[in-house]
């Protein structure tokens, strides 16, 4: 199974610069053994909310409502993996010095992962190989496995 962190679910669709690599490995996987955390679903609506909030009165705003729209389409395509009592306890199992460097939603989200076996989908291999125990892969680079 794999979870796709924050930056590959926004590099995938909302597709604002071509990801031709990315792109076919997705279409090559099963959709049943792609995830979405909960904790990148929240951070992509956060964001497009404040693009909302920062453009509400200006024509602007309608980006904000694009966007909203392209990854609310996109959640709608693949499980959510929440993050529950298992997570939270592979969570507190992270060094504390590592969960400062990495920040708490990477965290949680190496958390989820670790808490299922599930391989985290992410272009920063470097951050989330601090997180011991964790399988990470990054689809962008021809060198996938």
């Amino acid at each position: 199974m794999y979870l796709l962190d924050n930056d590959i679910f926004s590099l995938y669709f909302t597709r604002e610069s071509p990801q031709p690599i990315l792109e076919a490995k997705i279409l090559e996987t099963d959709d049943s053994l792609i995830w979405i955390s909960v904790v990148t679903a929240e951070e992509s609506i956060r964001g497009a909310f404040k693009l909302i909030k920062d453009y509400q009165t200006t024509a602007r705003v309608t980006l904000g409502y694009k966007l909203l729209s392209k990854i609310l389409y996109a959640l709608s395509q693949y499980q959510i993996l929440t993050f529950d009592e298992l997570a939270y306890s592979e969570y507190q199992h992270i060094p504390i010095d590592v969960r400062r460097h990495i920040k708490t939603r990477d965290s949680r989200i190496a958390a989820s992962a670790l808490s299922r076996d599930f391989t985290v989908i992410t272009r920063n291999l470097p951050h989330f190989q601090q997180v011991s125990g964790l399988k990470c892969q990054d689809w962008t680079t021809s060198n996938t496995k």
